[in-house]
This record gives structure tokens, sequence and C-alpha cells, in this order.
């Protein structure tokens, strides 16, 4: 009787090992020594929206929580930790998909969302925007292998309303503008809102902004090359062609160097996202203008028929043209005129020649006369 309840036993272990392979529950996501039973997504602790759950992480412990976000909405969530001693806990935030996700304040000087003791308090935040409706996760455990004694939390989470245009994140989800339009935002330490707009080569975008809130955001212009990129938090200096960080109110142009779907993005200022105002919000108001010509298109000045107008020039051109022929044939006729000239003048020179060649002659005649007279009256003496 012993024999076969221990092998019913056994059997039973078997079924439940069995059992939990055949769900697919990755080992990296059971803990071993684990004394609670949400070690994994699938068995995550449904909490609701703005709820404080209470949990205890033990060596090799991790925790799942799970939350219900709609689409657009901003989600913030705080760990606090309420045991007194030295050990420190991190958080990751997963979207319904179980991708890992999560923006964090500008200031954090920690790669993770965990706490440090000694500059936090034993408290951590982070957040994101909800790029789809659905069950968000988040999972605790302790920062490192180093960890010896229990330690208790706080977790909560909460969810912001941002605007009509959320989620707009990135430039694969941005929102389509006009020029001349203006756009209302509102804007949290999550929250990153991007907008598409047209231009064409030579076109100027003049960009004009204002904004009230406890954290001053930012503007910066993005080429078309980066409408398949997961562009950077605060600042893609790889990408931007435009960027404004400075003041409440401030304005942007750029004059577009192609043409093509530009992107327009406003973020958190960096110098203005920190730990204290990453829950917070901003509301904006933004207005687009577009100005200038596209150089593909003719100016004003240009008349549009251009075919027309450059056949009235060729046929214009035919009469300079027998002008110019006239004006040869004149040059032609100066140019005989000058030689007959010349030629009038080289008979004269030959004239004058021949005359002092006659003079020449008288000379010497003269000569001999005189010379026959001293002749004649010495043979007279």
């Amino acid at each position: 009787m012993i024999g076969k309840r221990m092998t019913v036993g056994l059997l039973a272990a078997l079924l439940v090992v069995s059992a939990v392979g055949a769900g697919g529950f990755p080992a990296s996501v059971l803990a071993a020594g684990s004394s609670d039973d949400n070690d994994s997504r699938a068995t995550a602790t449904a909490i609701d929206v703005g709820q404080t759950e209470t949990g205890t992480i033990e060596q090799g412990d991790v925790d799942w929580h799970a939350v219900e976000v709609e689409s657009g909405k901003s989600i913030f969530a705080n760990l606090t930790l309420t045991t007194e001693n030295e050990e420190d806990l991190e958080f990751e935030l997963y979207n319904p998909d179980g991708e890992r996700i999560g923006e964090g304040p500008a200031d954090l000087m920690v790669p993770g969302y965990h706490t440090m003791r000694m500059v936090t308090g034993g408290t951590a935040m982070g957040g994101d925007v909800a790029e789809q409706s659905g069950t968000y996760y988040v999972r605790i455990q302790p920062v490192d292998n180093d960890f010896n004694e229990s330690t208790d939390y706080e977790l909560t989470v909460e969810t912001t309303e941002l605007d009509e245009n959320d989620p707009n994140e990135q430039p694969n989800t941005a929102t389509q503008i006009e020029a001349d339009e203006t756009i209302a935002g509102v804007l949290s330490g999550s929250d990153r809102d991007t907008y598409a707009i047209d231009l064409e080569k030579g076109e100027t975008i003049t960009v004009s902004a204002e904004y009230d809130g406890s954290f001053t955001p930012s503007t910066s212009l993005v080429g078309p090359n980066a409408s398949d990129v997961e562009l950077d938090s605060y600042y893609d200096t790889e990408y931007s062609l435009a960027h404004e960080p400075i003041g409440r109110d401030h304005e942007l142009t750029y004059t577009a160097m192609t043409t093509g779907t530009h992107f327009l993005r406003v973020n958190p200022n960096i110098e203005s996202s920190t730990i204290v105002t990453f829950d917070e919000k901003a509301s904006y108001e933004m207005s687009v203008n577009v100005s200038g010509q596209s150089s593909d298109q003719p100016t004003d000045d240009e008349d549009p028929d251009d075919s027309e107008s450059g056949d009235d020039n060729e046929e214009t051109n035919e009469t300079p043209n027998e002008t110019d022929a006239d004006t040869d044939t004149d040059d032609s006729n100066e140019e005989s005129d000058n030689t007959s000239n010349e030629s009038d003048q080289s008979d004269d020179t030959e004239d004058n020649t021949s005359g002092e060649s006659e003079q020449s002659d008288d000379t010497s005649n003269q000569s001999d006369d005189a010379e026959d007279d001293t002749s004649s009256d010495s043979s007279d003496c």
C-alpha cells in the first residue's frame, strides 16, 4: 500500500514537471528557492493602475506584476524599498509582446531602473508610452548575485493621459502634418512626439513653439534618411538637421536640402529631464510654417510658356545673323579699298623716286658743264 502511494506520488511529480515543460516557461524566469507564485510573466500578479502592491524578494527570486494600459497613455513605475538593509533591487518594463521597453530621466546615473540607497534613498523609477493597448509587465529582481537578505518593496504603476496624437514616438509612427499648421500637444518625461511633414528642396520650414510645464522640451528636425530609424531619446546627432533646446519659447528654421518627408520631434530637453520631473507633464503649442519655393518649380519671374519663348528667340536670332553677313561684306569692301589705297600710295612713291632720279641726272649734267667751262678757260690761258 505504501509502495503504491509512493508510486502515485512519483507519477504526480513527473506530471507536474512535464506540464511545466509543456507550458514553455523559460528556465530564466523560474526562480529557484522562491516562496511566491509570480516568478514568470505567465503567472504575473495582476495589479490596478494607481494601486500600491507589496512584495518580497529573496535570493534567486524574481517577481512579475501585470497591469492593463490603454494605447497612447504614459506609464510611470515607482519601486520603493521598505526593508532597512544594504540590498538593492531593479525592475524592467515589458510590453504585451514581451519586448523590453522603457525611457529614463537623463540624469539617471545607472544603466537600469534600480535603486541606489546611497543616491536615491532606496527608490527607483522609469516609464514609457503604451504604443498598444494590452497587458504591460514589471519584473523585479536583485541588482546582482551578491544578494543575501530578503528585502520588502512597494510597487506603484501610474498612467497619464497625453494628447490625441499619441503614440507617435518614432518616425514609423509619426503624425502627418501640413504646412501652416498649429499643433497642441502634451509631453511627459517618458514621452517623445514625432510629426511628419513633406518638404521640397529649397523650401524653408520655420517652427515656433511655446511651452508650459515643470520641464522644458526641445524641438529638432531630422531628414528623410531617418524614416526607418529608432531615434535617440533626447537628441540624435547623426540624423538631426536642426535643433533648438533653449528656453520655453523658441524658433527653429531650416531650408530643405533634399525633397522628401522630414520629421519634427518634440522631446524633453536633456538638461531639464531629471528624476524629479520625470513623472511630470508639459503642454506645448507649435506652429509650423513653410515658405520659399521649391528649386524644382519655376519662379514668379519666369515665363510659364518657356518653350514658346525659346522658339521666338531662335527666330529673332536669325535677323542678327543676316546683319552680321552684311557687316562682313562691308568689312571686305573696306579691306579692298584699303588695299587699293595702299597700291596708289605705292605708285606715288615710285613716281617720287623717278622724279628724284631725274633731278639727280640734271645735277650730274650741270656738274659736267661746269667742268667743261673750267677746262675751256684753262686752255685760253
